[in-house]
């Protein structure tokens, strides 16, 4: 291999690394909390922010929209609004 195609392989082998920014995260069973910070989920629905200590639930009620919403369903991050 010469250095341009070592340099290629290197950019195609890091990008293909690395998770899509735009897909969002959601809970699962190795999400964890911080014990003193919790840990911001953010509802599906109508993406309000609510921290939460622990993930020892199954659903829980949001709080912006009061829908009861299973453990799964909820995202880690913030969903970018649509144009």
């Amino acid at each position: 291999m010469n250095s341009e195609e070592i340099k290629e392989f290197r950019k195609v082998w890091s990008n293909s690394n690395r998770f899509d920014s735009n897909e969002i995260l959601k809970v699962n069973k190795h999400t964890r909390a911080s014990k003193y910070n919790g840990k911001s989920i953010f509802c599906p629905n109508c993406n309000t922010n609510n921290k939460v200590y622990h993930f020892c639930w199954s659903a829980i009620t949001c709080g912006g929209c009061k829908d009861m919403i299973e453990k799964t369903d909820w995202n880690l991050q913030e969903q970018l609004k649509q144009k």
